[in-house]
């Protein structure tokens, strides 16, 4: 298991839809168990729903914790 914190800098208007769905479909290629941790919750990674869900805004920090064979 490895946790990667992540600084959301350049999208001025937080994770739109558009960009939760290219990022569930990376992770769906190649990892096998990924969680996005935030203060409030813990989301699976690859449920576009759930990613959606985070109202991430500019400024914000998230930590994605990656479980399975593709973790390095």
């Amino acid at each position: 298991m490895k946790n990667f914190d992540i600084n959301i800098k350049h999208i001025e208007g937080g994770l739109s839809p558009m960009i939760a769905v290219e990022v569930v479909k990376v992770l769906a290629k190649y990892v096998d168990n990924v969680d996005i941790i935030v203060p409030e919750a813990v989301i699976d990674a690859k449920s576009i729903m759930g990613v959606i869900s985070l109202a991430t805004y500019k400024g914000d920090s998230i930590t994605f914790r990656v479980n399975g064979k593709n973790v390095e």
